[in-house]
C-alpha cells in the first residue's frame, strides 16, 4: 500500500492513485476566487464548490456509502446538486441522476437501476436511505 496524502479535496487518497477528476479539482484550486455558478442570483466560487463537494464526501463517509454502489439522486439543478454528484463521483459511485419531473415513478427507476442509495436533495439539504426495493431482474 502506498503512502497516504490528503486530495484536493482533502481527503485521504493514495498517493500513487490518482483519479481523473482530481484534474478537475485542481484546476479549481487555481482560481479559487472565479465564479463557478449564478443560481438565482446567488453567486458559487471555485473555493465555494470545493467546500461543499468536502462537506458531502464527509457525509457520504457518515452514511456509509461505499465505493461501487449505485446511488439515485432525486433533485433539482442546484450548485449544491452539483457539489453531491462531483463528491459521489469521486467517492466512486454510480450515479442515476432524477429530476422531480421526471417520467417515470421513484419506484420503477429504483427498480430499473437498482441502486442501494437513494438521495433526495432539497433546498434544505439532502436525506441517504439505504433502499429496499427489488430490483427489476429478480421480478422476472
Amino acid at each position: 500500500m502506498g503512502q497516504r496524502d490528503r486530495g484536493p479535496l482533502g481527503l485521504d487518497q493514495e498517493m500513487t492513485q490518482t483519479k481523473p477528476i482530481d484534474f478537475l479539482y485542481e484546476r479549481f484550486a487555481t482560481a479559487p476566487d472565479a465564479l463557478a455558478f449564478i443560481d438565482r442570483g446567488r453567486t458559487f466560487t471555485y473555493q465555494d464548490l470545493i467546500g461543499e463537494t468536502r462537506n458531502f464526501r464527509d457525509t457520504l463517509d457518515r452514511e456509509g456509502v461505499r465505493a461501487g454502489e449505485i446511488v439515485m439522486v432525486l433533485g433539482d439543478y442546484s450548485p449544491e446538486l452539483v457539489c453531491l454528484l462531483l463528491a459521489l463521483v469521486q467517492n466512486g459511485n454510480v450515479l442515476v441522476p432524477v429530476t422531480r419531473e421526471s417520467v417515470l415513478d421513484t419506484v420503477t427507476i429504483l427498480a430499473l437501476s437498482e441502486a442501494q442509495w437513494i438521495v433526495d436533495f432539497e433546498e434544505g439539504g439532502a436525506s441517504f436511505q439505504r433502499t429496499t426495493v427489488q430490483p427489476a431482474s429478480a421480478m422476472l
